[in-house]
């Protein structure tokens, strides 16, 4: 089992966590099968707040080096091969569009493909000693998964610029100083810090919090001209079939 949901609150609050920390918590096919199948499931249980935490010391290193997520390099037919390649916007969307509030709980490495999922999350609380970066440039293929316009969304466009077009890794107390994390604490304190959010948070009247994730929700959308996550596919795609993915798997 790559995810596991844990049910805490009598029902309320769900602990989503990514369980492979021999592998950094990276992201194959399978677990982002398994995240999102974990997040509808929250949804349909109808949780309040959702926690996404990394077993071990990682949050998670990124798409995995191995196979990267959704590319196999064998023609499926063009529609079959971008649905596959979208699975990491499609786990993206289902914890942005969760109606619970979503909590990343940030440890170690969160990187890459890591750090998209913490950006679709609505908190993102870190220990100060977390690396947070996006090394898909260096890696030869765009930033995909929604998280370049999430990024810029949060930091700014020269933020988002800075930390996809330089080697810049932020620590968790430097990303709390950006916005990329609403706060930062010591690693042992983490747990606390969360526990403490949580307890607000679902000590609030249900309506509301519905309702003010709603607000951001529509906030989100408005802000946007189309669906302009509807290029990252073909981006991946062009990138991975052009040579990127073999400089990609050499980076491991």
């Amino acid at each position: 089992m790559t995810v596991e949901s844990i049910v805490k609150r009598d029902g309320a609050v769900v602990e989503i966590v990514i369980d492979r920390p021999r592998v950094h918590n990276a992201l194959d096919a399978a677990t982002l099968d398994a995240l999102q199948a974990a997040f509808d499931g929250a949804q349909r249980s109808g949780a309040r707040v959702i926690v996404l935490k990394g077993m071990g010391r990682s949050f998670s290193s990124g798409a995995d080096r191995r196979a990267y997520p959704g590319y196999s390099g064998e023609s499926r037919g063009q529609g079959a091969t971008q649905a596959d390649i979208t699975i990491g916007n499609r786990v993206c969307r289902a914890i942005a569009q969760c109606n619970a509030i979503t909590i990343a709980r940030l440890q170690g490495h969160v990187l890459g493909g890591g750090l998209a999922l913490a950006l679709a999350c609505d908190i993102r609380l870190a220990a100060n000693d977390a690396v947070m970066g996006l090394p898909e440039v260096e890696l030869s293929v765009p930033l995909g998964w929604g998280a370049l316009y999430r990024l810029a969304a949060i930091v700014g466009r020269t933020q988002a610029m800075e930390l996809l077009l330089t080697p810049k890794r932020l620590s968790g107390a430097e990303a709390a100083g950006t916005g990329l994390a609403n706060a930062a604490v010591e690693s042992e304190q983490l747990d606390a810090c969360i526990d403490e959010r949580v307890s607000y948070l679902t000590g609030l009247d249900p309506n509301a919090l519905l309702l003010t994730k709603l607000q951001f929700r529509a906030l989100a959308a408005a802000s946007t001209i189309g669906d302009i996550e509807a290029f990252d596919g073909q981006l991946l795609l062009s990138a991975l079939r052009s040579g990127a993915y073999d400089r990609f798997a050499a980076n491991r």
